[in-house]
């Protein structure tokens, strides 16, 4: 399991994660929760690595 820390309380488990915007992280249960802004570009691309990875093994 992989672990992304998008604001100083949270930690999000990649598999719960349906989707990033510039200011939140949106879970697969619609809840969403704030994205800090000096973390969006590590996040959205751990997020892309992770996907592309879980595709390769569908």
């Amino acid at each position: 399991m992989s672990f992304v820390k998008p604001y100083r309380s949270y930690l999000v488990n990649l598999d719960c994660i349906s989707g990033i915007s510039s200011r939140d992280i949106i879970l697969n249960n619609d809840i969403r929760l704030p994205l800090s802004k000096s973390m969006y570009n590590k996040i959205q691309m751990v997020f892309m690595e992770y996907l592309g990875k879980k595709k390769m093994f569908l």
